[in-house]
């Protein structure tokens, strides 16, 4: 059995980043460097301008990376984040899911989401997370869409050691239900 789980920081810390951040990486440089030359400050996450063709690229290249990892043999992939997260994100940020992102996430196969509730987890400012006012918005919405699409997952909350805990029960869980064919990469 191959197994794809989501780790869930969908909405454990209010912000994507990861490989598949590359476009937002790429203008927070520029923007960055902009300030430095002109003395201004540096811009937060929310002073950025976002572009919806940004979302679907990062949709597009972190499942191509999830299809790359897939191959390499593991019965279990583990990732930080995928399309259903872009396109919450793409939400977020410009006001409305892409449908474009929602498509890309309906071609994944997902078997597991592990989302790690906000509850318990200091805010940690990093430049990149927007901001403890909307980490309960968004983690609410998370779990508001997986429920919604019935898609297999599992909350995690309490101490670090405990949300381990519960997310390898998960995963033992699902390892446990044995092979299951699924379509070709």
């Amino acid at each position: 059995m191959r197994g794809r789980v989501d780790d869930g920081n969908l909405a454990g810390h209010s912000g994507w980043a990861g490989p598949t951040a590359h476009a937002a990486v790429r203008s927070r440089a520029l923007a960055r460097r902009a300030a430095k030359t002109s003395g201004e400050p540096e811009p937060w996450l929310d002073d950025l301008g976002w572009e919806p063709a940004e979302f679907t690229l990062i949709a597009e290249r972190q499942l191509a990376w999830e299809d790359a990892a897939a191959r390499t043999g593991s019965s279990l992939l583990v990732c930080d984040t995928d399309a259903l997260a872009t396109s919450l994100w793409h939400e977020r940020y410009l006001g409305a899911v892409s449908p474009e992102v929602v498509r890309i996430h309906e071609r994944a196969r997902h078997d597991l989401w592990i989302h790690t509730s906000v509850a318990d987890v200091p805010f940690e400012q990093d430049g990149w997370r927007d901001g403890e006012h909307i980490r309960h918005r968004m983690d609410e919405r998370f779990r508001t869409e997986l429920a919604s699409r019935g898609l297999p997952h599992v909350i995690v909350t309490g101490s670090p050691e405990q949300r381990l805990a519960q997310a390898v029960r998960a995963v033992d869980g699902m390892l446990a239900e044995g092979w299951q064919f699924s379509p070709p990469l």
